[in-house]
């Protein structure tokens, strides 16, 4: 009869560890009904940038292959750094999506890719680098459209 209240005790005491190690991992988003929203909004970035690369002046298709090769933070917005192919036999050239709000799922348009091949070590600074341009643009067509004082 010993036996049988140790067993019940250890099966307890694993059942409650189970419990706080899911409770654990819920709350660091690595489990819920669905997607996190991280993966909800990588989802998105992912999706925009094919888009995006579809076009008829960038690839004018869907690339072969995508992958998101990172993400950083950047002037309070949140970007992810992908690696895609034209084709099978093509290189991995990198882009970026983002300008993402902590719980957002719409970028706010800072999609660009250089055509340039991804470089692992480079790839946040070369992301970085396009994001700039298009701050750099966009606030200087806002100065040319802005009201005259």
């Amino acid at each position: 009869m010993k036996h049988v209240f140790r067993f019940i005790g250890v099966v307890v005491v694993l059942v409650v560890l189970a419990a706080l190690v899911l409770y654990f991992l819920n709350g660091q988003g690595y489990i819920k009904g669905g997607k996190t929203m991280h993966q909800s909004q990588l989802q998105a970035a992912q999706d925009d940038m094919s888009a995006w690369l579809s076009h008829p002046q960038e690839l004018g298709k869907k690339p072969y292959r995508i992958e998101c090769a990172g993400e950083f933070d950047l002037h309070e917005m949140h970007y992810y750094i992908f690696k895609f192919k034209a084709g099978i036999f093509s290189p991995w050239l990198v882009g970026v999506c983002g300008g993402f709000e902590k719980d957002g799922l719409e970028p706010c348009g800072h999609i660009w890719s250089d055509m340039k091949e991804y470089r692992a070590a480079a790839a946040q600074d070369d992301c970085i680098e396009m994001v700039e341009r298009i701050r750099a643009y966009w606030m200087e067509q806002a100065k040319m459209h802005a009201p005259q004082e």
